[in-house]
C-alpha cells in the first residue's frame, strides 16, 4: 500500500512539474496549459525550435530523474519506509527508485523460472498430448515388429534383433520428447538416488521372490539354457546387457519420463494427476512386457509394484536417476541369481 503511494506521488509530481514549465515557456496560465494538454493542442513553433536547439530547455529540474518522494511524506510515513528497505535519498534517479519500490514482483519472477516440472515450469510445456500420441504410436510399432522379427527369425538372431527392435522403438519419443524441452529438475542427479536404487531394488527382488513362491513355483534359483555345459556365445548381450544397461534406462524415460511426466502436467497437478500418470505408467508398462507372455499371476503383481515404486519415486524426488537405478538393481540381481542357478546346476 506505502509503495503504490509512492509511485504516484511520483507520477503527480512529475505531470504538475511538467505543466507548470510548459506554463511558464507558453506565457499562459497552468490551468490553460493543462486544458492544452488534454486537448492535444501543438506548441508554438518558436516553443519548439527551443527545444531543438536545447533538448533540456522544457523539462524542469526535478524532471531530469532528481525526486524526493520522501519531502512529501509524513515522518511515519518516512520511517516506514527505512523500515522496509525503500531509499529515497535526495539526487536519486527514477529508475533506481521504481527498483526500490517493486523488488517483490522481480524476486517472484526469478522464483518462477527456477520451478521444476513438478511445480509447474514452463520447460514441462511443450511436452503435451501429442507426444504421448508419438509415444503410443512408437511403443506399438515396436510391440508389433519385435514379435514379427522373433517369429520369422528364431533362435538367438531374431531374440537380438527382436530387442534392438523394441530398443529403437522406445527410444523415438523419448529424443522427440528431449528435442522439445529439458524439464527443469528432471535429469538432476543425486548421492541419494544410488541409494534409493539399492534399498528398493532388492526390496522388489525379494518380494518377486516370495510371489512367485505363492504362486506355485519351487523356490529353486533361475538359471539359463547351456550348451555342452556353456552359456551361448551372445549371452552377455540377451543376458547381461540388454536388461542390465539398456532396457531399464530406455523403459524409465519412456514409461516414467515421458508418460508420467506428461499426464502429471496434463493433469494439472496435484494428488489426482499424480494417481493418474501412476495408474497410466504402470499399466503401460504391465502390458507392453505381458505380449511375451506371463508364467504365473505373480509376474503382473511384481512388475506392476516396480512401476509404481519408480513412479512414486520419481513423483516424489522429480528426478528421473533413482527410478533408472531401482529398475537396474531389480534386473541385475535378476541375472545375479540365474547365473549362480547356472553355475550351481
Amino acid at each position: 500500500m506505502l509503495e503504490g503511494q509512492a509511485r504516484r506521488l511520483v507520477r503527480r509530481r512529475v505531470a504538475d512539474e511538467c505543466t507548470q514549465a510548459r506554463a511558464l515557456d507558453d506565457d499562459v496560465g497552468p490551468f490553460e496549459a493543462l486544458g492544452q494538454q488534454k486537448r492535444g493542442e501543438r506548441r508554438p513553433a518558436d516553443v519548439a525550435g527551443a527545444d531543438r536547439e536545447d533538448p533540456q530547455h522544457h523539462r524542469p529540474p526535478d524532471t531530469l530523474g532528481l525526486f524526493d518522494v520522501s519531502a512529501m511524506l509524513s515522518p511515519e510515513q518516512r520511517a516506514e519506509m527505512d523500515q522496509h528497505d525503500i531509499r529515497d535519498p535526495d539526487h536519486v534517479d527514477l529508475s533506481s527508485r521504481i527498483s526500490a519500490i517493486d523488488p517483490p514482483q522481480r524476486r517472484s519472477s526469478r522464483s518462477s523460472s527456477m520451478r521444476t516440472w513438478r511445480a509447474g515450469s514452463r520447460t514441462a510445456r511443450k511436452w503435451d498430448l501429442q507426444l504421448l500420441a508419438w509415444a503410443a504410436i512408437c511403443v506399438g510399432a515396436g510391440a508389433i515388429g519385435s514379435v514379427i522379427v522373433r517369429t520369422l527369425l528364431p533362435g538367438s538372431t531374431g531374440s537380438i534383433l527382436g530387442a534392438l527392435t523394441w530398443w529403437v522403438a522406445m527410444a523415438v519419443p523419448v529424443v522427440i520428447a528431449f528435442r522439445r524441452s529439458r524439464p527443469r529438475g528432471l535429469l538432476v542427479f543425486r548421492p541419494s538416488d544410488i541409494l534409493y536404487g539399492i534399498v528398493f531394488g532388492v526390496t522388489l527382488r525379494i518380494i518377486e521372490g516370495w510371489l512367485a513362491v505363492a504362486a506355485g513355483g519351487s523356490g529353486a534359483f533361475p538359471a539359463y539354457p547351456t550348451i555342452d555345459g556353456r552359456l551361448p556365445d551372445l549371452w552377455w548381450f540377451g543376458e547381461l546387457l540388454g536388461p542390465v544397461a539398456i532396457a531399464p534406462v530406455l523403459e524409465e524415460f519412456l514409461f516414467r519420463g515421458v508418460i508420467v511426466v506428461t499426464v502429471y502436467r496434463l493433469a494439472r497437478r496435484g494428488l489426482d494427476a499424480a494417481a493418474l500418470a501412476v495408474v497410466a505408467s504402470t499399466a503401460a508398462f504391465v502390458a507392453i512386457h505381458a505380449i511375451t507372455g506371463m508364467a504365473s499371476w505373480a509376474e503382473p503383481v511384481s512388475l506392476s509394484l516396480v512401476a509404481i515404486t519408480c513412479s512414486l519415486l520419481l513423483l516424489l524426488t522429480g528426478r528421473i536417476w533413482g527410478a533408472v537405478l531401482v529398475h537396474v538393481v531389480f534386473n541385475a540381481t535378476a541375472v545375479a541369481l540365474a547365473l549362480i542357478g547356472t553355475l550351481a546346476g
